[in-house]
């Protein structure tokens, strides 16, 4: 019988990750910075599925870019307290590697004898399964560090940010309709920026649906923010940032 300790697994993943420049944030969640006002994240999507009769312990890295100037005033926008862990644009692991897909790394937690043969015999369909939890980790942590590095260079600046959030694949999200014109502004593209927050806005004064309702006192703000009051001043003049 195979057993693995969840602690164990988070233990080793924090200290390979910590080789990596990266700092524990907290539970499944590390960052490392990497400019003055963008920070770099990896946190750790984690559950438990049990199938016939065993346990995996399955864990999806996602890897994202945290704007912290942009953060701070969108949640001063819609009046929240300042989530200090947000992910402002963020992905999962599989699609920044060759692979392009889903993928998730399976530490066995309860398995028979019988049970662990199968698995080994069908181990080509669990991409990352290891029947050694530091062969696992490893996998993982190496997965990280490669579209880690690839991700945090091209999401180094707000532009970047603010195309990526621009490219919208028609659903419909607070947080990124949120940040979008924040960002928008930040990169120097004010007009953009409150177009779209008054489409948002024509599109609440004709709907009932919850999101653009809850959108209306958050783009009103905005608005009132880009005239000139609060802390307009830091959108109108955007912070500089390090050069390549």
């Amino acid at each position: 019988m195979i057993l693995v300790e969840l602690s164990d697994v988070l233990s080793m993943v924090t200290k390979q990750l910590a080789q990596l420049g990266f700092s524990y944030r907290k539970k499944c969640c590390y960052s490392k910075s990497i400019t003055k006002e963008i920070t770099g994240l990896v946190v750790l999507n984690t559950v438990i599925r049990t199938k016939s009769g065993f346990s995996l312990f399955e864990v999806t890295p996602r890897i994202g870019v945290r704007h912290e100037t942009l953060e701070a005033l969108v949640a001063e926008l819609r009046e929240r307290k300042h989530d200090r862990n947000s992910v402002t644009i963020g992905e999962r692991i599989g699609y920044l590697l060759e692979q392009r897909c889903d993928i998730q790394w399976c530490f066995v937690i309860k398995c028979s004898q019988s049970e662990t043969e199968a698995m080994i015999a069908n181990r080509a369909g669990w991409y990352g399964f290891e029947l050694s939890t530091e062969g696992g980790v490893k996998s993982m942590v190496d997965a990280i560090e490669r579209g880690s590095y690839k991700y945090f260079a091209q999401y180094s600046n707000i532009k970047s940010i603010a195309a990526a959030l621009e490219r919208r694949d028609g659903a419909v999200d607070f947080g990124r309709d949120g940040a979008l014109p924040v960002a928008l502004a930040l990169a120097g593209r004010r007009e953009k920026a409150v177009k779209f927050v008054q489409g948002m806005l024509a599109r609440a004064k004709q709907s009932k649906v919850p999101y653009f309702v809850d959108f209306v006192p958050y783009g009103e703000a905005f608005l009132r923010m880009y005239e000139g009051s609060g802390a307009a001043q830091v959108i109108v003049k955007p912070p500089k940032e390090p050069e390549a």
